[in-house]
């Protein structure tokens, strides 16, 4: 399948062409060749075996972009919180100087007024006029797998395998 350096050797031709060659490996008296089957069925293993090593290569730079996205998240996050750090700095030394704005050639900064919020110092304590009730509702699939595995009729379900997947080692 490979070559001296583990890479697989370019396999040029696509796979259906091989698969309907494959089809024709029957003479007119449905008697099959069995040489020309075993060549095409190597070659079709070997398109396979290309097609692992792609999915596996690309499964690596999945894994390196991943990884990336994690390490520009993380220096996001720390300059997020740089800017917040300085920002709070600067608050406190508006608040210190005694002033409510500062404009330099480069910036300006000022104190503003934040609007009004609500904040609740005790929940047991607000009247029930001003609370609400949130109902979550969800199905439970694994009971219903249970109950149908039992032979009890479950209405608006049933139990189904899935497609086959491709498992790559």
């Amino acid at each position: 399948m490979g070559t001296d350096d583990n890479t697989p050797k370019r396999v040029r031709r696509p796979a259906h062409i091989i698969a309907a060659q494959m089809l024709g490996c029957y003479d007119e008296n449905g008697e099959l060749d069995e040489r020309l089957f075993a060549e095409l069925t190597d070659e079709m293993e070997d398109k396979v075996g290309a097609i692992g090593f792609l999915v596996a290569e690309r499964a690596g730079w999945a894994a390196t972009a991943r990884a990336e996205a994690k390490r520009q998240l993380e220096r996001a996050a720390a300059f997020d919180r740089d800017g917040s750090r300085l920002t709070d700095r600067a608050h406190d030394l508006l608040l210190i100087m005694g002033v409510r704005k500062v404009t330099t050639g480069t910036a300006t900064a000022s104190l503003r007024k934040q609007p009004l919020r609500t904040v609740i110092v005790d929940e047991a304590a607000i009247p029930e006029t001003y609370r609400r009730s949130v109902v979550v509702e969800s199905i439970d699939k694994k009971a219903i797998a249970t109950a149908i595995d039992a032979d009890v009729d479950v209405p608006g379900a049933t139990r189904e395998r899935g497609d086959d997947r491709l498992q790559w080692k």
